[in-house]
Protein backbone atom coordinates (compact mmCIF):
# COMPACT_ATOMS: atom_id res chain seq x y z
CA UNK A 1 0.00 0.00 0.00
CA UNK A 2 2.81 2.54 1.10
CA UNK A 3 4.59 1.44 -2.30
CA UNK A 4 1.44 2.63 -4.07
CA UNK A 5 1.21 5.69 -2.48
CA UNK A 6 5.13 6.60 -3.40
CA UNK A 7 4.30 5.74 -7.11
CA UNK A 8 1.19 8.08 -6.91
CA UNK A 9 3.32 10.92 -5.13
CA UNK A 10 6.13 10.37 -7.26
CA UNK A 11 3.33 10.96 -10.35
CA UNK A 12 1.65 14.11 -9.07
CA UNK A 13 5.45 15.62 -8.13
CA UNK A 14 5.90 14.48 -12.03
CA UNK A 15 3.35 16.44 -13.30
CA UNK A 16 3.77 19.80 -11.19
CA UNK A 17 7.23 19.78 -12.46
CA UNK A 18 6.61 18.93 -15.97
CA UNK A 19 3.87 21.96 -16.01
CA UNK A 20 5.61 24.47 -14.42
CA UNK A 21 8.42 23.73 -16.71
CA UNK A 22 5.90 23.88 -19.83
CA UNK A 23 4.72 27.34 -18.30
CA UNK A 24 8.08 28.61 -18.71
CA UNK A 25 8.17 27.33 -21.95
CA UNK A 26 5.10 29.39 -22.81
CA UNK A 27 3.37 26.27 -23.50
CA UNK A 28 -0.38 27.89 -23.93
CA UNK A 29 -1.99 24.50 -21.93
CA UNK A 30 0.20 24.20 -19.27
CA UNK A 31 -1.56 22.47 -17.12
CA UNK A 32 -1.24 19.30 -15.02
CA UNK A 33 -4.45 17.19 -16.76
CA UNK A 34 -2.96 18.50 -20.25
CA UNK A 35 0.21 17.25 -19.58
CA UNK A 36 -0.82 14.14 -18.24
CA UNK A 37 -3.41 13.74 -21.46
CA UNK A 38 -0.08 14.39 -23.28
CA UNK A 39 2.03 11.56 -21.47
CA UNK A 40 -1.08 9.24 -22.37
CA UNK A 41 -1.63 10.36 -25.56
CA UNK A 42 2.17 9.69 -26.89
CA UNK A 43 2.70 6.44 -24.45
CA UNK A 44 -0.14 5.41 -26.66
CA UNK A 45 0.81 6.38 -30.24
CA UNK A 46 4.40 5.45 -29.81
CA UNK A 47 3.36 1.58 -28.18
CA UNK A 48 0.81 1.57 -31.70
CA UNK A 49 3.81 2.94 -34.11
CA UNK A 50 6.03 0.23 -32.73
CA UNK A 51 3.74 -3.05 -34.14
CA UNK A 52 4.40 -2.09 -37.68
CA UNK A 53 8.16 -1.23 -37.26
CA UNK A 54 8.57 -4.61 -35.66
CA UNK A 55 6.56 -6.29 -38.42
CA UNK A 56 8.20 -4.62 -41.59
CA UNK A 57 11.82 -4.09 -40.06
CA UNK A 58 12.70 -7.40 -39.09
CA UNK A 59 16.14 -6.89 -41.23
CA UNK A 60 17.69 -4.41 -39.10
CA UNK A 61 20.14 -4.82 -36.68
CA UNK A 62 18.72 -5.18 -33.12
CA UNK A 63 21.13 -2.10 -32.33
CA UNK A 64 19.85 -0.33 -35.00
CA UNK A 65 16.03 -1.13 -34.05
CA UNK A 66 16.28 -0.22 -30.58
CA UNK A 67 17.71 3.19 -31.61
CA UNK A 68 15.16 4.06 -34.17
CA UNK A 69 12.78 2.59 -31.76
CA UNK A 70 13.96 5.24 -28.95
CA UNK A 71 14.13 7.95 -31.92
CA UNK A 72 10.79 7.65 -33.12
CA UNK A 73 9.26 7.38 -29.56
CA UNK A 74 10.62 10.43 -28.21
CA UNK A 75 9.78 11.91 -31.39
CA UNK A 76 6.14 10.78 -30.95
CA UNK A 77 5.74 11.75 -27.34
CA UNK A 78 7.20 15.27 -28.14
CA UNK A 79 4.27 15.93 -30.72
CA UNK A 80 1.89 15.35 -28.23
CA UNK A 81 3.32 17.94 -26.21
CA UNK A 82 3.16 20.10 -29.34
CA UNK A 83 0.01 19.73 -29.88
CA UNK A 84 -2.07 19.22 -26.61
CA UNK A 85 0.05 21.62 -24.62
CA UNK A 86 0.27 23.81 -27.88
CA UNK A 87 3.69 25.26 -28.00
CA UNK A 88 6.08 25.30 -30.49
CA UNK A 89 8.50 22.08 -31.45
CA UNK A 90 11.66 23.15 -29.36
CA UNK A 91 9.77 24.06 -26.14
CA UNK A 92 7.71 19.82 -26.65
CA UNK A 93 11.29 18.84 -27.23
CA UNK A 94 12.60 19.95 -24.07
CA UNK A 95 9.26 19.66 -22.19
CA UNK A 96 9.96 16.09 -23.27
CA UNK A 97 13.11 15.73 -22.04
CA UNK A 98 12.37 17.35 -18.67
CA UNK A 99 9.63 15.08 -18.36
CA UNK A 100 11.70 11.89 -18.93
CA UNK A 101 14.24 12.93 -16.14
CA UNK A 102 12.33 14.21 -13.87
CA UNK A 103 10.35 10.89 -14.09
CA UNK A 104 13.53 8.91 -13.87
CA UNK A 105 14.65 11.07 -10.55
CA UNK A 106 11.19 10.04 -9.20
CA UNK A 107 11.18 6.40 -10.14
CA UNK A 108 14.89 5.78 -8.47
CA UNK A 109 13.44 7.68 -5.28
CA UNK A 110 10.24 5.65 -5.05
CA UNK A 111 12.44 2.90 -4.72
CA UNK A 112 15.31 3.42 -2.93
CA UNK A 113 12.81 5.22 -0.08
CA UNK A 114 10.84 1.22 0.00
CA UNK A 115 13.73 -0.18 0.35
CA UNK A 116 13.83 -1.87 -2.66
CA UNK A 117 17.14 -2.52 -4.89
CA UNK A 118 17.43 -0.28 -8.16
CA UNK A 119 18.91 -3.35 -10.54
CA UNK A 120 15.95 -6.25 -9.38
CA UNK A 121 13.40 -3.68 -9.78
CA UNK A 122 14.92 -2.63 -13.45
CA UNK A 123 15.16 -6.52 -14.36
CA UNK A 124 12.04 -7.15 -13.52
CA UNK A 125 10.71 -4.07 -15.95
CA UNK A 126 12.70 -5.44 -18.55
CA UNK A 127 11.84 -8.78 -18.14
CA UNK A 128 7.94 -7.74 -18.58
CA UNK A 129 8.50 -5.33 -21.67
CA UNK A 130 10.02 -8.66 -23.16
CA UNK A 131 7.27 -10.50 -22.68
CA UNK A 132 4.79 -8.04 -24.31
CA UNK A 133 6.53 -7.82 -26.32
CA UNK A 134 6.15 -11.03 -27.50
CA UNK A 135 3.21 -11.69 -27.02
CA UNK A 136 2.52 -8.15 -29.08
CA UNK A 137 4.41 -9.82 -31.82
CA UNK A 138 2.56 -12.61 -32.04
CA UNK A 139 -1.08 -11.09 -31.82
CA UNK A 140 0.12 -8.74 -35.04
CA UNK A 141 1.34 -11.44 -37.06
CA UNK A 142 -1.58 -13.89 -36.16
CA UNK A 143 0.28 -16.53 -34.26
CA UNK A 144 -0.47 -16.34 -30.87
CA UNK A 145 -0.38 -20.48 -29.72
CA UNK A 146 0.08 -21.97 -26.60
CA UNK A 147 3.33 -22.25 -27.81
CA UNK A 148 4.46 -18.58 -27.81
CA UNK A 149 2.31 -18.35 -24.67
CA UNK A 150 4.46 -20.66 -22.78
CA UNK A 151 7.41 -18.81 -23.63
CA UNK A 152 6.11 -15.85 -21.56
CA UNK A 153 5.24 -18.09 -18.88
CA UNK A 154 8.67 -19.82 -18.77
CA UNK A 155 10.70 -16.01 -18.75
CA UNK A 156 8.09 -15.49 -15.68
CA UNK A 157 8.86 -18.71 -13.91
CA UNK A 158 12.60 -17.47 -14.27
CA UNK A 159 12.07 -13.73 -13.09
CA UNK A 160 10.57 -15.20 -9.88
CA UNK A 161 12.37 -18.48 -8.94
CA UNK A 162 11.48 -18.28 -5.61
CA UNK A 163 7.90 -19.36 -6.10
CA UNK A 164 8.98 -22.93 -7.46
CA UNK A 165 10.81 -23.25 -4.30
CA UNK A 166 7.45 -22.38 -2.09
CA UNK A 167 5.28 -24.74 -4.22
CA UNK A 168 7.85 -27.67 -3.49
CA UNK A 169 7.50 -27.17 0.27
CA UNK A 170 4.14 -26.98 -0.14
CA UNK A 171 4.21 -30.38 -2.14
CA UNK A 172 6.71 -31.83 1.01
CA UNK A 173 3.66 -31.32 4.11
CA UNK A 174 0.70 -32.37 1.34
CA UNK A 175 -0.13 -36.25 2.03
CA UNK A 176 1.77 -38.76 -0.27
CA UNK A 177 0.23 -39.25 -3.55
CA UNK A 178 0.07 -42.99 -4.54
CA UNK A 179 0.34 -43.88 -8.32
CA UNK A 180 -1.66 -46.92 -10.04
CA UNK A 181 1.69 -49.03 -10.37
CA UNK A 182 1.98 -48.79 -6.27
CA UNK A 183 -1.25 -51.24 -5.94
CA UNK A 184 -0.74 -53.36 -8.66
CA UNK A 185 1.54 -56.69 -7.85
CA UNK A 186 5.12 -57.05 -8.28
CA UNK A 187 4.84 -59.27 -10.87
CA UNK A 188 2.21 -56.95 -12.97
CA UNK A 189 4.20 -54.07 -12.84
CA UNK A 190 7.32 -55.76 -14.35
CA UNK A 191 5.13 -56.86 -17.21
CA UNK A 192 3.50 -53.43 -17.98
CA UNK A 193 7.47 -52.41 -17.44
CA UNK A 194 8.60 -55.04 -20.15
CA UNK A 195 6.41 -53.70 -22.88
CA UNK A 196 7.17 -49.64 -22.57
CA UNK A 197 9.19 -48.36 -25.16
CA UNK A 198 12.81 -47.73 -23.94
CA UNK A 199 13.82 -44.43 -23.40
CA UNK A 200 15.50 -42.26 -26.31
CA UNK A 201 17.47 -39.20 -25.69
CA UNK A 202 16.18 -36.14 -27.45
CA UNK A 203 18.66 -34.88 -29.89
CA UNK A 204 17.67 -32.52 -33.12
CA UNK A 205 15.44 -33.68 -36.30
CA UNK A 206 15.52 -32.10 -39.21
CA UNK A 207 12.05 -30.74 -40.03
CA UNK A 208 10.64 -28.70 -42.78
CA UNK A 209 11.03 -25.13 -43.20
CA UNK A 210 7.57 -24.69 -44.17
CA UNK A 211 6.38 -26.00 -40.79
CA UNK A 212 8.55 -23.98 -38.71
CA UNK A 213 5.66 -21.87 -37.37
CA UNK A 214 4.43 -25.45 -34.67
CA UNK A 215 8.09 -25.30 -33.28
CA UNK A 216 8.05 -21.84 -31.41
CA UNK A 217 9.26 -22.24 -28.22
CA UNK A 218 11.19 -25.16 -28.83
CA UNK A 219 15.08 -25.25 -29.46
CA UNK A 220 15.72 -24.99 -32.85
CA UNK A 221 19.36 -24.90 -35.04
CA UNK A 222 19.41 -23.38 -38.11
CA UNK A 223 21.80 -23.72 -40.87
CA UNK A 224 22.07 -20.69 -43.25
CA UNK A 225 23.34 -19.97 -46.88
CA UNK A 226 26.25 -18.51 -45.90
CA UNK A 227 27.44 -21.67 -43.55
CA UNK A 228 26.85 -20.22 -39.93
CA UNK A 229 24.91 -22.26 -37.90
CA UNK A 230 22.35 -20.34 -35.41
CA UNK A 231 20.82 -22.13 -32.16
CA UNK A 232 18.67 -20.89 -29.87
CA UNK A 233 14.61 -20.84 -28.60
CA UNK A 234 12.13 -19.71 -31.56
CA UNK A 235 10.45 -17.24 -30.29
CA UNK A 236 8.06 -15.94 -33.20
CA UNK A 237 7.40 -15.71 -36.62
CA UNK A 238 7.43 -12.01 -37.85
CA UNK A 239 6.61 -11.77 -41.49
CA UNK A 240 9.15 -13.81 -43.77
CA UNK A 241 11.51 -13.92 -40.43
CA UNK A 242 12.10 -16.59 -37.64
CA UNK A 243 12.89 -14.37 -34.62
CA UNK A 244 15.58 -16.85 -32.56
CA UNK A 245 16.19 -16.51 -28.72
CA UNK A 246 20.23 -17.43 -28.10
CA UNK A 247 22.65 -17.02 -25.75
CA UNK A 248 25.91 -15.10 -26.39
CA UNK A 249 28.69 -14.28 -24.43
CA UNK A 250 27.49 -11.23 -22.54
CA UNK A 251 23.99 -12.62 -21.99
CA UNK A 252 20.77 -13.19 -24.33
CA UNK A 253 20.37 -11.39 -27.76
CA UNK A 254 16.55 -11.93 -29.95
CA UNK A 255 17.60 -11.94 -33.70
CA UNK A 256 15.63 -12.18 -36.74
CA UNK A 257 16.56 -14.63 -39.36
CA UNK A 258 15.58 -14.10 -42.78
CA UNK A 259 13.13 -17.99 -44.09
CA UNK A 260 14.79 -17.27 -47.10
CA UNK A 261 18.49 -17.80 -45.84
CA UNK A 262 17.31 -21.27 -44.47
CA UNK A 263 19.23 -24.42 -45.77
CA UNK A 264 18.15 -26.89 -43.10
CA UNK A 265 16.25 -26.74 -39.84
CA UNK A 266 16.42 -28.63 -37.08
CA UNK A 267 14.11 -29.14 -34.20
CA UNK A 268 15.39 -30.38 -30.53
CA UNK A 269 12.96 -33.35 -29.45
Amino acid sequence: MIFFASIIAAIGITLFLVSYIAKMLLAKRPGMGWVFLAWITGGILATVAMIPLGMFATELDPQVLFIVTLVLSFIISSAAYKYINQMGWGGAFTTNIASTVIGMITFVAVILVNGHSIQGTLESFEQLAKQKEAVSGALAEGDFTVDSLSVAVQATEEEFPDSEDNLADADEEMEPVFKENDLLPKGAVREQQAKQKPYVAPKYHVVSIGKIGSYIGRPIRVNRTNGKTIKGALVAIRGNSAVIKRRIHNGLATTPIALSTISKLEVYR
